[in-house]
Formats: C-alpha cells, sequence, structure tokens
C-alpha cells in the first residue's frame, strides 16, 4: 500500500513540475491566443502567438516577440516528437476548444545557423503517443503567409543583430 502511495505522489510531482503553455485568448473573431508559462504566482511570460484553427482541428504556433526569451523557441524542442513529450504544447487544447486525437500542429521557427524561415508540420499520432514531424515548403500554403510574415520580422531582426 505504502509502495502505491509513493507512486501516485511521485507521478503527480512530475506532473506537476514539467513545464506546459497555458493559453489566454486575446481575440475572440480571430481565435488567436497568447501561448505563456506561469513562471511564478504573480509573473507570466509569453512566449507564442496560437491561432486555433478549431474547423479543421489546427493549431499554428508563432514565437511571441524578438526577444532573448522567444529565442529560445525559433526551433521546437528536441524531445517533442518522443511518447508523451507533446504535453508542453497540447495540455491546454482544452482552452483552444482543439482536440488531441487527429491534432495537426504548424511551428514557425527559425534556422538560426541558414537564418532562414523553417515551417514544420506535427500530427499527433495516437498509437506512439507522439507528435510526428515534417519539414514543409514555405511556397506549400497560402493559408501561412500571415504567419511567415510574422516569422520574417523575427528574421530581419537576427540577421542585423
Amino acid at each position: 500500500m505504502l509502495h502505491s502511495v509513493e507512486g501516485i505522489l511521485s507521478a503527480n510531482q512530475i506532473a506537476t513540475s514539467r513545464s506546459a503553455l497555458f493559453y489566454l485568448m486575446i481575440s475572440k473573431p480571430d481565435n488567436l491566443f497568447i501561448g505563456y508559462l506561469q513562471e511564478s504566482k504573480d509573473n507570466s511570460v509569453p512566449y507564442f502567438y496560437a491561432f486555433s484553427d478549431t474547423k479543421n482541428n489546427l493549431l499554428h504556433l508563432v514565437p511571441f516577440t524578438v526577444s532573448d526569451t522567444a529565442s529560445k523557441y525559433y526551433s521546437y524542442p528536441d524531445n517533442i516528437s518522443q511518447s508523451g513529450e507533446h504535453d508542453f504544447f497540447t495540455s491546454g487544447l482544452m482552452a483552444l476548444n482543439l482536440k488531441l486525437r487527429n491534432l495537426k500542429m504548424f511551428y514557425y521557427g527559425i534556422d538560426r545557423k541558414k537564418k532562414c524561415l523553417q515551417l514544420t508540420k506535427f500530427v499527433y499520432d495516437t498509437d506512439s503517443d507522439s507528435l510526428i514531424s515534417e519539414l514543409l515548403d514555405l511556397k506549400d500554403s497560402a493559408s501561412h503567409i500571415p504567419f511567415v510574415n510574422c516569422m520574417k520580422k523575427d528574421l530581419l531582426f537576427l540577421s542585423n543583430k
């Protein structure tokens, strides 16, 4: 019995100590949110713009600003495609009115070495409980244009740094 209680407490500590985004709506007509981390009771730090396309179960993520904290997320976390590691982005899906099953996520980033924009599509795979990635050509879809334009300003900032 004691062993079971220790296991539950240990699992709860892991679940509550992992970072995860919270989503706050900033424009209801546009389904636009801010993805932020609650770093302390009085301090939340925005990291992403998040656009929720509820009709198609799509999530678009764009780093928030040209600040040092945002540059950390010009690339997605390395472990995002490992089983169960998607929760940094997906634990707040309910606030976005999205479902994990059949989720598609577009991540707009920057390849800092090549100094070019990078668009990655992730699709949730139920069997492996992971997000499967695919690098996309930026010219593939006109629906990405507003997000690509947003990232162009960050790329310009990096190029002049």
